[in-house]
């Protein structure tokens, strides 16, 4: 299944902030707050996203394993100069590092993510594209869905290109940062406010034991746990909706950036990255059947079958109506493609983009 993140960032940040926190505490609250996390989390993040970049071995350079794959890459800086990959550098994801393997947990099996000037793709993506292009090289003719392919990895680094046009890394990086430091803030002024602190001292009366103790906020009589639980849930709240729609607006943003320099022959391959069961399960689902069993000669495993057959049958019917349901109305197909990945817009979103990139192509020519 072909995927189009950029996790070592979040891999980086989400990590980071929870070592640099203190365990929590679910029955005692302390009004006493330590120093604020945002400048070490920030600082330890960003020192090991740029080290992930600039400590990258030769040997992870394409053009050293895959001089094939450079090749194609090669090609499409002299097809796309508006997509400056002659300053960008092709590199395969590192492995079998510390740096890499820290942050590159969030990115696995992910096929291909960029950086500020780097864009990476996976070993086996490289080597897919090398076999292909060889043949391009040697000019021998390409099977359709060899040419698929390599639409879908032109389009998929065009993408790539597209966050670093956009200088999306740091973005991401900085509003972090800015988020974290906005929002820690409530952990000072929401304890500033209370009048009643809680030790862990057993004997102290107003320890929480069985029933929360009542505190005034502004004249209002709130259980003290309220607050800061509320305050912590709103942050995470808070928190996740500004990165999710950030990382959904810059990936949109990068796909526009491909699609409007993609030629349209390349488009209307590259919608296969969309148009298939795997990364969209919604995708073709009224097409979808039941096969029989393997026929057998077990007198057993034939009952098996004949017990389990009409069950999965419901079941799998069951799936189909209510995908074609979901599909069928547009909030809940949005939120469909929200639960699958948070990060981007669905499949049908993007491949509705790019239909309409050839649309208007189309009549643009017929003028």
């Amino acid at each position: 299944m072909i995927n189009i993140k950029k996790f070592p960032i979040l891999a980086t940040m989400f990590l980071s902030f929870n070592l640099l926190q203190s365990p929590l505490q679910p029955s005692v609250i302390n009004d006493h707050i330590t120093g604020s996390a945002v400048a070490p989390t920030a600082l330890i993040a960003a020192s090991l996203y740029f080290g992930y970049n600039s400590l990258t071995r030769e040997k992870y350079l394409v053009k050293n394993e895959f001089p094939h794959a450079q090749a194609w890459y090669d090609y499409l800086t002299t097809k796309y100069p508006d997509a400056h990959f002659d300053s960008k550098l092709f590199l395969q994801k590192p492995k079998n590092s510390l740096i890499a393997f820290f942050l590159g947990k969030g990115a696995d099996g992910c096929n291909w993510l960029s950086s500020t000037s780097h864009i990476y793709f996976s070993e086996e993506a490289l080597k897919e594209i090398s076999l292909i292009y060889k043949k391009v090289i040697d000019s021998y003719p390409l099977e359709e869905q060899e040419k698929d392919a390599l639409a879908r990895y032109e389009f998929a680094l065009l993408h790539e290109a597209g966050h670093i046009e956009h200088n999306d890394a740091s973005t991401t990086i900085a509003t972090i940062t800015g988020l974290f430091a906005a929002l820690k803030g409530a952990e000072y002024i929401v304890p500033s406010l209370q009048k009643t602190s809680i030790t862990n001292d057993p004997t102290d009366e107003n320890k929480i034991l069985d029933f929360p103790i009542q505190n005034k906020f502004y004249g209002i009589e709130i259980p003290i746990l309220t607050l800061p639980t509320a305050v912590q849930t709103t942050q995470g709240v808070v928190f996740i909706t500004a990165l999710v729609n950030l990382l959904r607006q810059q990936s949109a943003q990068a796909d526009k950036f491909a699609y409007q320099l993609a030629d349209t022959d390349t488009l209307q391959r590259a919608l296969t990255l969309f148009e298939n069961d795997e990364v969209d399960p919604l995708y073709d689902l009224e097409n979808q059947t039941i096969t029989p069993f393997v026929p057998t000669n077990s007198n057993i495993e034939h009952f098996i079958q004949t017990v389990v057959d009409p069950i999965d049958y419901v079941i799998c019917y069951g799936w189909q109506q209510t995908g074609l349901a979901l599909r069928s109305n547009f909030v809940t197909r949005w939120l469909f493609d929200l639960t699958q990945n948070m990060k981007q817009e669905g499949p049908f979103v993007r491949a509705q983009a790019i239909k309409d990139e050839i649309i208007a192509r189309e009549r643009r020519h017929s003028k």
